[in-house]
């Protein structure tokens, strides 16, 4: 059986490279992420949600305002979050500005857009559920190990039961030949048993070659070892 799947920390990547021109005048300078929200910045409400829930890593990918972004998370204490720039911002799209954090995506992690704002509730059932399906893995993978055990002990068995029956085969067979050379020398002696039946009950050796297909001499010896003396 496989051991179970050491669980690995979450880590948690927000993309925040845009400029968000639909909320123009107020990105006009300041990146979304760090627009105002009842005394908090919007990335500061999406940390704090993250880290209610044990995540302790956070990847912030940057690029429009990106030293509006760095000195928001600089003060931020109790978790470990990082900047990362993303150059082509202007260009690219978030697909762009994955790409340019694919060697953060080596584990486990969560991908937040910049402006998404949630609860940490909904967080917490996300990471249950996630938690919940890896543990339903592990147990069905167990099943299957074990099934695999069972059909491999299934399949020991019946190549010695197959070995065990081409033993018997084998066994049959050599019973055969030998039951088939008893009848052999028991057809080559039947004559010599019923001469000497007959003899004992007074045949002649003429009798013995008329009845029993043996030749005069064979009956003249048979008389000489069975009977009284030589047939007439």
């Amino acid at each position: 059986m496989k051991a179970p799947m050491k669980q690995t920390p979450m880590k948690a990547i927000i993309l925040s490279a845009g400029q968000g021109r639909r909320l123009m005048p107020l990105t006009e300078s300041m990146p979304k992420c760090c627009l105002q929200l009842d005394g908090k910045s919007l990335l500061e409400w999406q940390i704090g949600a993250l880290a209610a829930n044990g995540v302790k890593d956070v990847v912030v990918i940057t690029g429009f305002g990106h030293h509006v972004v760095e000195s928001v998370v600089a003060p931020i204490t109790g978790v470990n979050v990082r900047t990362l720039y993303n150059p082509f911002y202007a260009l690219s799209d978030n697909l762009g500005t994955c790409w340019v954090a694919r060697h953060e995506m080596r584990q486990p992690f969560l991908l937040i857009n910049g402006d998404t704002l949630f609860e940490p509730a909904v967080l917490a059932r996300l990471l249950r559920s996630q938690r919940e399906q890896r543990r339903a893995h592990e147990e069905l993978a167990a099943r299957i190990n074990a099934q695999t055990d069972d059909v491999s002990g299934l399949c020991a068995a019946a190549v010695n039961l197959d070995k065990r029956i081409q033993r018997h085969e084998q066994r049959l067979g050599e019973l055969h030949g030998w039951l088939e050379d008893r009848k052999t020398e028991e057809s080559l002696n039947q004559p010599y048993h019923s001469a000497i039946d007959l003899i004992r009950r007074g045949a002649s050796a003429a009798q013995l070659v008329a009845e029993c297909g043996i030749s005069r001499e064979e009956a003249n010896l048979l008389l000489r070892l069975h009977g009284d003396g030589l047939g007439k």
